[in-house]
């Protein structure tokens, strides 16, 4: 409901959004037994703020309040517990809780911190402050007895607790938490709070904890505006984990854009560029731009070549979407020059493509923020130094890269030195081997469509290998969509139907010759790297064509062959692409048709996805209204 909420927004309907939201409210009842019913009622408040209900969004957050209090610890420590069961053994999963760990408390006291930043959303600065004093008063001794106060504090019923490692590592995070809510309610505690948490910090003995709780600490140092000192304690952390530290410094000046929904991170048809500060905005433009030159000191200061590279990529990137472009480009320039070879085995992010890339970046952000001719010259200049350094790039795969992402920057430029590069990038992509031959060169694809030259774009279609059929599917798929715009659906439609046949044809005999090498596929998030040089293993790039072949025939408004391939599938999958093919119908602009497939599933599980789907793919503006 509160998707669907956010979808009334997205189109208009302020009101209908708030009696959505009203019988949401009405209807949920928490569960002491479930730690979801606070994440529940949080989201709640937030939508109910956003939707201008700002009486209904802080009696939600009331009855946040007293769910903390009737909160079981066993509801606690299952939630825990799940999340500890799913985290890679190999990065070392923390100790379980039990149900009389200290640490229930200080999950508490976190989602205090919640609520907390809830009411500064919704403007009440006191009762934030006094929320996170309720935060730091639920972090006392183990008894629960109350202690001395820390000197200089202005409450006496806050105390310290005394625990060890992991334990106090959590304490640490959420100290830091509660001391940057203090700074921007205007408690004139916040200094002494954060102290504390770098104080308690310097306790720790096991590595892995210390870095963890030092990187908070400096994640809020950040966040509250005490640069110096968050750069002085990322410095502090071990050398390996100090990259971690110093990007969660400027992790701390942004806010996270997510790319939308159907943007999948581990989609097999196309390369995931994770080089720059793409999805990010400028909380604070002014502090930002004094803080990045500091930040960047720091990197360059305690950071190792390859590290130092991907975060002065994201310092220039978002000095230039502040407006800074000679900082940006000095940054920039500045990127040490990383080779893939001197870093063997499987990619973990961008290597030789950085330093070029980010300079289109900058170029691109350049040309947007000013029309004159003079901005538009210089974003040229970048662009013509971008390329000069794609094209020393000894490593094909980074090279290929480097000039794809910097002609995707040029053709908001100048669309003579875009053609070029487009040419470049499509003969790089040519030279190397699978599944990176492929991915570029659906990428390529999309250059040649974005110019309007679909004859050309066909022809790199045709070089796009058969099997798994992913990639030219897509590009296919990416034709067709321009072709629609033109008006000729037949020739779309020929394009949908061979890209259709792609996915449901079986392996070819040579089908293991066209694939490059495997790797087994993990977990993906917003911002996780995909190693594009290597192949998804071969359930998942099963799934991935079912899914697909699902789509393209929605496209081709064959919903009766969708939905039944969709019913011949295992119930783990079939659920999800009947919610799917509804939610692919709402995306191509028909929210009413997507409505009524959704009426017609079986179940009202599969009713209730689909109608969410249909509701996110509304709110974020891939449906007509």
């Amino acid at each position: 409901m509160i998707d669907v909420a956010s979808a009334q927004l997205a189109v208009g309907d302020k009101k209908g959004a708030q009696e959505t939201l009203k019988k949401a409210g009405e209807a949920f009842r928490p569960d002491a037994e479930s730690m979801e019913t606070l994440e529940t009622l949080i989201q709640l408040a937030k939508a109910q703020r956003k939707a201008g209900d700002a009486a209904g969004a802080g009696a939600t957050l009331d009855r946040v309040r007293k769910q903390v209090g009737v909160l079981k610890d066993r509801a606690i420590v299952d939630a825990v517990n799940k999340n500890i069961a799913l985290a890679d053994v190999k990065a070392g999963p923390p100790t379980p809780l039990r149900a009389e760990d200290p640490r229930t408390r200080m999950l508490r006291s976190a989602v205090l911190c919640e609520i907390a930043l809830a009411w500064l959303e919704l403007g009440d600065r006191a009762r934030a402050s006094a929320i996170a004093r309720d935060g730091l008063k639920m972090l006392q001794t183990d008894t629960g007895s109350p202690g001395a106060a820390p000197p200089g504090r202005s409450d006496p019923d806050v105390v310290t607790i005394s625990i060890k490692n992991e334990s106090t590592s959590w304490k640490v995070a959420t100290l830091g938490f509660l001391g940057m809510i203090q700074h921007k309610a205007g408690d004139p505690d916040w200094r002494i709070t954060l102290a504390e948490a770098r104080q308690l910090s310097g306790t720790l003995t096991a590595s892995r904890n210390k870095a963890d709780a030092l990187t908070s600490v400096a994640r809020f140092l950040a966040e509250s505006g005490e640069l110096d000192q968050a750069v002085e304690v990322a410095a502090a952390v071990e050398p390996g984990e100090r990259p971690a530290a110093l990007r969660e410094i400027i992790e701390g000046l942004v806010d996270d854009r997510p790319l939308g929904y159907g943007v999948d991170p581990a989609y097999p048809g196309f390369i995931k560029i994770t080089i720059g500060a793409e999805s990010y905005t400028l909380k604070d433009r002014r502090n930002a731009l004094r803080a990045l030159p500091r930040i960047a000191q720091g990197v360059r200061a305690g950071v190792g070549p390859l590290q130092q590279a991907r975060l002065l990529s994201m310092v220039a990137h978002l000095q230039a979407k502040g407006g800074d472009f000679a900082a940006a480009r000095e940054t920039a320039l500045s990127i040490p020059t990383v080779r893939r070879a001197d870093y063997p085995g499987l990619a973990d992010g961008f290597y030789d493509a950085i330093k070029p890339v980010t300079l289109a970046l900058i170029a691109k952000e350049r040309a947007q923020a000013d029309t004159t001719k003079n901005a538009h010259g210089e974003a040229e200049d970048l662009i013509r130094q971008a390329a000069g350094l794609a094209r020393a790039v000894a490593t094909p795969e980074q090279k290929a890269v480097a000039l794809i992402v910097i002609a995707q920057a040029a053709s908001g430029v100048e669309w003579g030195l875009a053609s070029s590069l487009i040419g470049e990038a499509k003969t790089a992509a040519l030279s190397v081997k699978e599944p990176v031959r492929s991915l570029a060169l659906a990428m390529v694809v999309d250059l040649e469509a974005d110019a309007g030259d679909l004859a050309a774009a066909i022809v790199t279609a045709q070089t796009i290998r058969e099997y798994p059929g992913l990639e030219k599917q897509r590009a296919l798929a990416r034709i067709a969509d321009e072709w629609d715009k033109r008006g000729d659906q037949a020739v779309a439609k020929e394009l949908r139907r061979k890209g259709l046949a792609l996915l449901e044809n079986g392996p070819p005999p040579d089908a293991k010759a066209q694939m490059g090498r495997v790797r087994q596929m993990r977990s993906f998030s917003a911002h996780s790297y995909v190693d594009f040089e290597s192949e998804f293993e071969p359930a998942m790039i099963e799934m991935y064509r079912k899914r697909d072949a699902s789509s393209t025939r929605s496209k081709l408004i064959d919903h009766a062959a969708a939905m039944a391939a969709a019913r011949k599938l295992p119930a783990g999958q079939r659920d999800g692409l009947l919610a799917g093919l509804a939610a692919q119908m709402a995306r191509d602009g028909k929210p009413i048709e997507a409505l009524t497939l959704a009426k017609s599933l079986e179940t009202p599980a599969q009713r209730l996805t689909a109608i969410e789907l249909v509701a996110i793919a509304v709110r974020d503006g891939r449906s007509a209204k």
